[in-house]
């Protein structure tokens, strides 16, 4: 395989993971958006996630919520109103 096809294959593959990743998270966000509606403690939640209240993991849900405001993909984006501030007004 010549360098620049593997150069090209290991990007792709990174790509890919990365792309994985970002779908994974999005899909927490949307649970946690869904079960914080429900009435359920806000650290609870980031405990059921394997997260802690960081600004590395505030960014990361934020990231997500911004990009699934973005992809139309939460139900009513009124409800992430409703979500701390501490959350939605991380970055």
């Amino acid at each position: 395989m010549r360098p620049g096809n593997a150069l090209k294959e290991a990007i792709k593959s990174m790509d890919d993971l990365s792309r994985q990743l970002r779908d994974n998270t999005d899909r927490k966000v949307e649970g946690l958006i869904a079960r914080y509606q429900q009435g359920m403690d806000f650290d609870s939640l980031l405990a059921d996630m394997g997260m802690v209240d960081t600004s590395y993991d505030r960014r990361i849900l934020t990231q997500s919520i911004e990009r699934l405001k973005k992809e139309r993909r939460v139900i009513q984006a009124s409800g992430l109103y409703r979500l701390p501030a501490r959350l939605v007004n991380a970055g």
